[in-house]
């Protein structure tokens, strides 16, 4: 079918609605859900490419790349519908899965708003750009930095689908789908942001970013970071523009509180975050040509602590008890408090559950708090609620949590400017990326380091 004697009435049936991924943490544009299993995102040639020639031993740290696929774009009434034109590379996908969930439809209502509809009811958002915090009207169920990106995405994606309303569109492995109460951190790696196709302008202004951040100093910096309290029962969020304001030692903070559950510090999650990283670089260091410019690092672990939810009544006084040595110890060495860049005012103690609900009856509404900051450095906290209801909540059998070894993932993605020798460039680069390697080895010590002195 092309795209030009394409039969939308035809083949309405056949579309497949798609959906906000509400776990997005960072992105210049939105992924979209197809399945459970599988998102996608408007397809960049260079990446699509990558993806296609990927070294072998890569392709267990980049996310399962599951081909290409057709969007279409449809006005319905001021909103606008996304869906997806199936083929045989999505039907293999779909195979094993049952009836999918209704789509969504996603209205442009203004610059810096977004709204949803489904099944009648509606959810509206809205956002302000830059570092300002956003405010809602209605319990939500996404991430705040939905609101940053998504607007963007739309606005693009009627431009680009012009005039058969069809874009392309890469699928890839839904890295959120396994875990209950999904904690992702999303890091920009390497000491170089710009791709060799980059004007001179861009260059220069992102190299005086990589200047004014961890970027240079340690080779990697926080695009965004969402991490599940077991006390407040909310998800913790920031985005980029708290990452780029972050010293190192802010960075190293920042870290443990990702590993924090506001009950207890997740060292088995360190330890395998540790293996993984170390085995990633492994890797990487015997990868020639390879370049990861602009690339990011997601790491993810489920927030559902199986663990701390089996202990007594005293063993949670023990491990609070711990919990405040170290804090205590931070003072003086190398652990490092839940504390926030800025304004510490917001993280008073007594904001937070003191009690845990009673069994089988969960909080119904947990939320995010957005965290970021004003161009005066101020810290703002904005709440949004998100229902348990959800249907990435649902379902047996599908968390396989373990006390003994709580999984976790880390993966690369976006390889819009990455590059190897493979892929047909002019410029050909030899050895390993070194600027990566840097952000590796810092993220594998600053892990070890927060281990290490609550170990000892």
């Amino acid at each position: 079918m092309t795209l030009g004697t394409m039969n939308h009435d035809t083949d309405k049936d056949d579309l497949i609605q798609l959906e906000p991924l509400i776990h997005q943490v960072s992105g210049h544009s939105s992924m979209f859900v197809l399945d459970d299993v599988t998102v996608c995102k408007p397809l960049i040639g260079r990446e699509y490419r990558f993806y296609r020639t990927l070294p072998p031993e890569m392709k267990k740290y980049t996310p399962d790349f599951r081909g290409s696929l057709q969007v279409l774009l449809q006005e319905v009434g001021e909103g606008l519908s996304l869906a997806a034109l199936p083929n045989e590379q999505m039907s293999s996908i779909r195979s094993n899965l049952g009836t999918l969930k209704p789509g969504r439809c996603v209205r442009r209502v203004s610059s810096s708003s977004i709204e949803y509809e489904s099944e009648g009811e509606e959810e509206t958002a809205s956002g302000a750009k830059g570092g300002e915090a956003l405010s809602t009207t209605h319990p939500d169920t996404h991430n705040p930095w939905l609101e940053q990106c998504h607007q963007t995405t739309l606005n693009k994606l009627k431009q680009k689908s012009q005039p058969s309303n069809v874009v392309e569109c890469i699928m890839l492995e839904n890295l959120t789908f396994k875990y209950r109460y999904p904690c992702v951190l999303d890091l920009k790696m390497g000491t170089r942001q710009y791709g060799d196709d980059a004007p001179e302008s861009k260059r220069k202004s992102q190299t005086a970013k990589a200047a004014n951040t961890t970027t240079i100093t340690l080779g990697v910096r926080l695009a965004g970071m969402q991490v599940y309290n077991k006390e407040e029962k909310c998800y913790h969020c920031k985005n980029k523009y708290f990452g780029q304001q972050l010293t190192e030692e802010d960075f190293k903070k920042t870290l443990w509180q990702f590993l924090h559950n506001g009950r207890r510090l997740r060292i088995d999650i360190a330890d395998l975050i540790i293996q993984k990283l170390e085995e990633l670089r492994s890797i990487i260091s015997k990868l020639d040509s390879v370049r990861f410019f602009t690339s990011s690092l997601l790491i993810l672990y489920d927030g559902y602590d199986p663990c701390s939810t089996k202990l007594t009544r005293r063993d949670r006084e023990c491990e609070r008890d711990r919990d405040s040595r170290t804090t205590d110890t931070s003072s003086r060495g190398r652990a490092w408090p839940e504390s926030r860049a800025g304004d510490d005012r917001h993280t008073q103690r007594d904001k937070w559950p003191s009690k845990e609900p009673s069994p089988g009856r969960g909080p119904k509404h947990p939320t995010y708090i957005h965290e970021t900051t004003t161009g005066g450095g101020k810290m703002l906290r904005e709440q949004v609620s998100r229902g348990e209801t959800d249907a990435t909540h649902r379902g047996k059998g599908r968390y396989r949590n373990r006390c003994s070894k709580s999984p976790i993932d880390i993966r690369l993605i976006d390889f819009a400017h990455a590059t190897h020798k493979g892929m047909g460039d002019s410029k050909i680069y030899s050895g390993p990326d070194e600027g990566i390697m840097l952000g590796l080895e810092s993220l594998t010590k600053i892990f070890t380091d927060i281990r290490d002195t609550v170990d000892h």
